[in-house]
């Protein structure tokens, strides 16, 4: 019963016969999931494997017996056991005089591989787990220490404990799949997940006050590009045409230092051009000042020019033209007021006018029937 071999879906073998995976051919004796047959043990032997199945390896850590998932909390422990890596820090205390810039952190990542020559993961190494497992700590710590968990960093590098983690991971699993085919393993990495990237438990709470500071800077910073575009839309009309206006005024600048005067005219061309298709209050405020002047100049011109005139008809006729004046002004001023014309032919007769004006009619003023 030893020669016949029962082989599970999702699983291949390689048959030995007396020791020797290769057929009369030279081809490697790989057979499917069904029932087969090769010689009784010793003399043949079947070495059976789940290549269809999703294989798993830890790095990192070492899980939990049971399958109930913890909270991953920063200060406590997450699994039954966890290695510390070694990452770059882009500064360190001044006090610490000496010491190298690296800092310490913790890494949980599952990854999942499956078998596709499995005459390569079986012959090649005597165990090839344990060397895919040992190529993705190398690769893991090669790139841990050249990465960051900074929150953020000047050059704009990703940290691992924020949005990098992601690209860290393809990063890894290509340079991880890339060795295991220089070994040739003979299997295929499919999924490298960074579950958990965080700092010792003991020095949690000093990480969690790092970030509690940056998210403080970042926030003040998009409040102060906030204010920042508010100003310059409610003013310019928009963010760019403010920088528009600055960089052409910067050349402005530079153009009238140096004195060069065609360069100057066409920047100033330029920058009437902007300011006429500029928008918003500031440039609503200038074209009011522009408008009020343009008023004012021209009154003024107006004027200059009526008293010319006035001038020439005062030299032709003196007192025809203080005459028209006195009468203009006089019925100007008395237009709302009651005049009264008294015409007398000698200048010794006296002519006595009542002025007063009489609330209540008389008696003899009133008309009869009324």
């Amino acid at each position: 019963m030893s020669g016949v071999v029962i082989i599970d879906p999702g699983s291949q073998a390689i048959v030995e016969k007396f020791g020797s995976p290769y057929d009369a051919q030279g081809k490697v004796r790989l057979v499917d999931s069904g029932i087969s047959f090769k010689l009784p043990w010793p003399f043949g032997i079947a070495r059976i494997f789940p290549t269809k199945e999703m294989q798993e390896i830890y790095v990192g850590y070492i899980p939990l017996d049971d399958d109930k998932k913890q909270p991953l909390l920063w200060d406590k422990e997450h699994y039954k056991e966890e290695y510390n890596l070694l990452v770059a820090t882009e500064s360190i205390n001044s006090q610490e005089e000496g010491a190298v810039p690296v800092s310490i952190i913790r890494a949980a990542i599952p990854i999942q591989y499956r078998v596709v020559d499995l005459y390569k993961y079986i012959y090649n190494h005597a165990d090839s787990k344990e060397v895919l497992k040992d190529v993705c700590y190398r690769e893991l710590v090669n790139f841990s220490a050249g990465a960051r968990v900074e929150p953020e960093s000047e050059s704009g590098e990703e940290s691992l404990l924020g949005a990098g983690r992601a690209k860290a991971a393809t990063i890894v699993m290509q340079s991880i799949q890339k060795k295991a085919d220089e070994l040739g393993l003979g299997v295929e990495v499919v999924f490298m997940g960074f579950e958990g990237f965080h700092p010792a438990p003991t020095v949690a709470q000093d990480f969690q006050a790092v970030n509690g500071a940056v998210q403080k800077k970042q926030a003040a910073i998009l409040e102060a590009i906030a204010e920042r575009d508010r100003v310059f839309t409610g003013n310019t009309g928009s963010v760019k045409q403010a920088l528009n206006l600055h960089t052409l005024a910067d050349k402005y600048l530079k153009a009238t230092q140096k004195g060069d005067q065609q360069a100057t005219d066409k920047i100033k061309l330029e920058l009437d051009n902007a300011f006429t298709d500029a928008s918003g209050e500031l440039f609503s405020k200038l074209r009011t000042a522009q408008s009020y002047s343009f008023e004012k100049v021209v009154l003024a011109k107006a004027t200059g020019e009526r008293f010319s005139q006035q001038l020439k008809a005062y030299n032709s006729a003196p007192n025809i033209y203080t005459h028209e004046l006195k009468m203009g002004m006089l019925e100007e001023t008395l237009d709302k007021i009651r005049k009264f014309i008294i015409v007398s032919d000698s200048d010794t007769e006296v002519t006595i006018v009542d002025l007063q004006e009489k609330l209540v009619p008389s008696l003899y003023e009133a008309e009869p029937g009324k």
